[in-house]
């Protein structure tokens, strides 16, 4: 099977799955500790979240251009959905409140950052023949 090589200045796609991962990472850490409970369960916390996240990473629009907006809100929903569901199966439980909260937090973490990447690419990488794929 034939590789896109990379471009000078392009970024690396793996990039893109270490940022949401820890950004996922981070939504756990920081629920965790507003309900005073334990970072070290962060990971276990997670799961369910990362779970979603890797239904959709591999497919194949979000896989070829994993830092576009439209791959960002698919990651988004498929993370937001399928963690719900999997904390449903699970017995994690998961009230109206928290499915709002994580919506909003999430939506932040995993589109924002890639709209920051975009307003960056249209300003300070333009100059510099960065190239988002």
């Amino acid at each position: 099977m034939a590789t896109r090589s990379r471009t000078r200045g392009s970024l690396n796609p793996h990039l893109s799955t270490a940022i949401d991962i820890l950004m996922i990472l981070f939504f756990a850490g920081i629920g965790r500790h507003n309900h005073h409970e334990p970072l070290s369960g962060t990971f276990l916390t997670a799961i369910p979240f990362l779970l979603g996240f890797l239904a959709i990473r591999f497919v194949p629009f979000v896989k070829a251009r994993p830092f576009s907006l439209i791959s960002g809100v698919a990651i988004w929903a498929s993370v937001l959905i399928m963690g719900h569901l999997l904390r449903l199966v699970f017995g994690g439980g998961t009230a109206w409140s928290f499915f709002i909260v994580s919506a909003i937090v999430l939506a932040f973490f995993l589109v924002g950052w890639r709209c920051v990447l975009l307003l960056l690419s249209k300003t300070v990488f333009k100059h510099k023949r960065w190239r988002l794929s």
